[in-house]
């Protein structure tokens, strides 16, 4: 990991650009992906560089930088609202305490619930940009268990090492 870190802290260096991803659906893509920051910083990454790496840089890996990647008129601009300063302690990030999904706040409360969230429940009105935006489809449940049984990747014998 220590090697893979240095390659990663040394390609902006070189003038490459680095996004931050998982191998979801394989692994827990929120978790994964704060784990990912972590290691950036822990192997040699500023702060900074691993938050631009989770947004500027991974709209434009994807294609959507006009849509994308840094809050400004014009842009989609979901927010997650953590406690801390994640500049300062990268694991800041994941501590998640509000999420503004279209301009509408959601807690995280109601984003893990066991029922759907309403759209209409808010703690701020949705902006005029928001409201211009048509209406995501509802997704369907993602279902929980027994994802063990039906993935074999999710098997003990392949997410238990005795290496690390």
């Amino acid at each position: 990991m220590a090697r893979h870190g240095a390659t990663v802290r040394r390609l902006p260096e070189g003038g490459a650009q680095v996004g931050v991803g998982t191998d979801s659906p394989l692994v827990p893509p929120g978790i994964y992906y704060h784990l990912n920051l972590q290691a950036m910083v822990r192997y040699g990454a500023s702060p900074l560089q691993a938050l631009r790496a989770a947004t500027l840089t991974g709209a434009r890996t994807l294609g959507l930088s006009a849509h994308l990647g840094t809050v400004e008129p014009g842009k989609l601009a979901d927010l997650v609202l953590v406690e801390g300063d994640p500049l300062r302690d990268i694991t800041a990030a994941a501590a998640v305490r509000q999420v503004v999904v279209g301009g509408v706040v959601h807690s995280v409360d109601d984003l893990v619930a066991d029922r759907p969230v309403s759209r209409t429940t808010t703690t701020a009105a949705p902006t005029a940009a928001a409201s211009a935006r048509p209406a995501a489809a509802a997704a369907p449940d993602v279902p929980q268990e027994p994802a063990r049984e039906r993935y074999w990747w999710h098997r003990e014998e392949h997410t238990h090492t005795s290496c690390c």
